[in-house]
């Protein structure tokens, strides 16, 4: 088993201004800011989404799944 060093995360709603509960969420933006993220040291995230509308439910997860 390969072993990773760096951060585990369980709770990312999003990074250097881009919201994982943006209505407006981008996939390209989406990416972005996951390569971002672990290329900072963290090994492994879990994107969040904070409370939000059945609109911004019915965009984004399926575009972050």
């Amino acid at each position: 088993m390969k072993k990773v060093k760096g951060w585990i995360d369980l709770q990312v709603n999003g990074y250097m201004g881009t919201g994982f509960s943006d209505v407006d969420l981008t996939k390209n933006g989406f990416v972005r800011a996951c390569r971002e993220i672990l290329s900072s040291g963290t090994a492994a995230f879990l994107p969040t989404l904070i409370t939000s509308s059945e609109e911004t439910y019915e965009h984004n997860l399926p575009m972050m799944a």
